[in-house]
């Protein structure tokens, strides 16, 4: 999961690192956060998700989308657009977690309408099959 190999791959922050190195980590990390950006935007947009899609969510997720900010301005971090970048990843985890956690309660509830349909089927069978029997 992108978010993960972001994640990740950020943790160098919370080290002192040197600058060469800072500026070399992000550019590494620029192809797979604009692949998550564009997952992101897909998600904001489907149809499917928007039962989970707060309206805190939403904001963070388009933040970040749309954060033009660098991360680091030598010699120091930029600290809003961290926040912004960490505040997207735990609320993209959240989403999907959410999401993972509807579609299954989703399955759950279409095979107890299936098993409900079988037991009815099932008795319809027995009495059918007791009347048969008995004449």
């Amino acid at each position: 999961m992108l978010h993960s190999v972001i994640a990740s791959g950020t943790t160098f922050v919370q080290h002192t690192t040197p600058y060469e190195t800072i500026i070399g980590n992000f550019l590494a990390l620029e192809e797979d956060e604009k692949a998550l950006k564009s997952e992101m935007t897909e998600l904001l947009n489907d149809a499917n998700h928007g039962q989970q899609v707060t309206p805190e969510i939403k904001a963070s997720l388009l933040a970040y989308i749309n954060n033009p900010h660098p991360y680091f301005n030598k010699p120091e971090y930029n600290q809003a657009a961290l926040k912004v970048l960490f505040t997207a990843l735990n609320n993209y985890e959240e989403l999907l977690n959410a999401t993972v956690i509807a579609a299954k309660r989703a399955l759950l509830q279409f095979q107890t309408t299936l098993i409900e349909v079988k037991l009815v089927k099932a008795e319809d069978f027995e009495i059918d099959t007791l009347a048969a029997i008995a004449s």
